[in-house]
């Protein structure tokens, strides 16, 4: 009988999972959105967030990026530019809960957005929604659009 060219061999089972293998949030320097630098403490040091904030402050980052807004940016964050191109209000609405869907999801800890609700004045549409991530609470996010 012929041998076997490559090597066949059982792989052990894992005893169980470390915290860190199955934690899906993790820290992350802290950033003020406001002044658009890294939060630092007295000695000048960047603060850490642990990986609620961290993983609140992904979502905000996400909003804030344009999709395909250069190469950096091809796969990550909201195709709002493109959701505005649609003809109806109704079918810029439902664009822009697709686009927000997808930038959200695109992390492994987001379970759902949902619970989209709009505000209209003149030009600027106001976006509200829920956004559920496993393992935390729910937390309600804004999303604005000018000149539509």
């Amino acid at each position: 009988m012929a041998e076997n060219l490559y090597p066949v061999f059982d792989i052990p089972a894992q005893a169980g999972a470390t915290q860190a293998q199955t934690q899906r949030y993790h820290p992350a320097p802290c950033f003020d959105f406001d002044a658009g630098d890294f939060v630092r403490d007295g000695r000048g040091r960047v603060v850490m967030c642990d990986g609620e904030q961290a993983y609140r402050q992904w979502c905000h980052k996400m909003l804030l990026t344009q999709k395909g807004a250069c190469l950096a940016y091809t796969a990550l964050g909201v195709a709002g530019e493109e959701a505005q191109r649609e003809s109806a209000p109704a079918a810029v609405r439902s664009a822009l809960e697709r686009a927000i869907s997808e930038a959200l999801l695109a992390h492994p800890g987001t379970k759902r957005v949902s619970d989209f609700s709009y505000e209209s004045q003149g030009e600027v549409l106001r976006i509200a929604f829920t956004v559920y991530p496993y393992d935390m609470a729910a937390f309600t996010m804004d999303y604005t659009v000018l000149g539509r």
